[in-house]
């Protein structure tokens, strides 16, 4: 019986040390295709709302920092320019939420300023590689921003799915 239970207890520890139970970095290096919708008010210098909606399209790419505890967020327009940039750290043991990745989503004319929470899921192959990875907003408030030169207030959704590259040059 001390035999079993001693045999038992190691495989137990093997088990423990060799599973992963956090993909940590999962995101690193990937790079996003992030389609947005936003709906609201313009509000134009007389101080007029006029309802506005449409849609943004924006590159999204999360490096992991050298200090091993946040990700670096850079978002482009369709052009290729670097529209903002943040760090944050996800949350989650498979790293599926990431806190306010607001920033600014559209390009340096036509631009929304968000709040925005993500919900990311990460999907593996049986070996454990990467297959894709999706980030849809579970909430998005636009606080500010500018669509057809007036101000713009109101909410939105992003949608993004991880792609190989890019269709700019790097």
């Amino acid at each position: 019986m001390k035999k079993y239970v001693c045999v038992t207890f190691c495989i137990a520890l093997i088990v423990l040390f060799t599973t992963s139970f956090a993909f940590s970095q999962a995101l690193d290096g990937l790079w996003f295709q992030a389609k947005s919708t936003y709906k609201g008010y313009t509000v134009d210098a007389g101080g007029l709302l006029t309802k506005a909606s449409g849609k943004l399209v924006n590159y999204i790419n999360f490096t992991w920092e050298t200090d091993g505890s946040n990700y670096n967020i850079v978002f482009y327009d369709e052009a290729g320019n670097m529209i903002t940039s943040t760090t944050k750290v996800a949350i989650g043991a498979n790293e599926e939420i990431i806190e306010d990745l607001g920033g600014i989503l559209g390009d340096a004319t036509q631009n929304i300023y968000t709040h925005l929470t993500p919900l990311i899921k990460i999907k593996r192959g049986r070996e454990g590689p990467l297959k894709s990875v999706t980030i849809t907003s579970m909430g998005c408030e636009v606080y500010g921003g500018g669509i057809d030169g007036n101000d713009f207030y109101g909410g939105c959704t992003m949608k993004a799915k991880s792609i190989e590259a890019p269709p700019f040059p790097l």
